[in-house]
């Protein structure tokens, strides 16, 4: 007469969570030395660099920031110098190329992209000599602040908050998402685009000749200079107010596309 057998299960169950239990401590000691890392006083390191190039030629400026904060400014001074602090001081990228000058933040990737507050900060100060230069601004987190007398401007925000003063030519704009806010005078064409996000643009001087508006999704804000315009729209769905002074016959015209979200017009005070 054969003994049934019976096979238990508290036996496999007992080394299942032993394993699962390991798995764990391994995994909490990577996340825990990953977070010691990224926050540890060395990562949060207050090291301080200054590059200086000299600027007799240039007429374009392209500047990238990532998850950092960085400030634009002209001044009173004989050459182009950026001042940067923070944990990623020295991998700065700033040179000159021809008539082109170049900026641009260290890149960040892994956990320290997720879980770090930034590289640091740096600071641009440009010569007054060289104002109504062709700017290029990109950021792609953190936050972006320029301040001074350009030629063409062309903005892209793919995420934080952007802020820019001042004047220029024209103005070309993409907001993908995060929060921008433009003040300038004497634009004679404004190209302005929101994917996402909040824009807030304010123009003064003279009347713009020639403004394109397209919003996807998020809210477009936009004061121009008072005069009248011939303000063409393509509405899909969303909100749109119109405060300006219209006229079909108007040589200053204005161009809305609203897909989805808010655009809102009215004139500068």
């Amino acid at each position: 007469m054969s003994t049934p057998t019976t096979t238990s299960t508290t036996g496999k169950a007992v080394a299942i969570v032993t394993i699962v239990f390991g798995a764990l401590v391994i995994v909490a000691t990577v996340v825990s030395a990953g977070f010691s890392t990224i926050f540890s006083p060395a990562a949060a390191s207050n090291a301080t660099s200054s590059q200086s190039i000299a600027t007799s030629g240039v007429t374009e400026l392209v500047a990238e920031a990532s998850a950092t904060e960085l400030t634009v400014r002209f001044a009173d001074v004989r050459e182009a110098t950026l001042d940067t602090e923070g944990s990623g001081a020295a991998g700065w990228t700033f040179e000159r190329n021809g008539s082109s000058l170049k900026v641009e933040s260290p890149s960040r990737s892994g956990v320290s992209l997720w879980f770090s507050s930034g590289i640091g900060s740096a600071t641009l100060t440009l010569p007054e000599n060289i104002s109504g230069l062709d700017t290029t601004l990109t950021l792609n987190a953190g936050s972006l602040n320029a301040d001074g007398d350009f030629g063409d401007l062309d903005l892209t925000m793919n995420a934080g908050s952007l802020t820019v003063a001042g004047s220029a030519e024209t103005v070309t704009a993409v907001v993908n998402a995060g929060s921008a806010e433009v003040n300038v005078a004497a634009a004679s064409a404004i190209d302005l685009s929101v994917n996402a996000g909040e824009f807030d643009a304010e123009f003064s001087g003279s009347a713009p000749e020639d403004v394109t508006l397209a919003v996807s999704a998020g809210s477009l804000t936009v004061g121009l200079p008072d005069g009248s315009y011939a303000v063409s729209t393509d509405v899909s769905l969303g909100s749109l107010t119109n405060e300006l002074t219209t006229s079909p016959t108007s040589r200053n015209l204005v161009s809305v596309t609203l897909e989805a979200g808010s655009v809102a017009l009215h004139p500068t005070d």
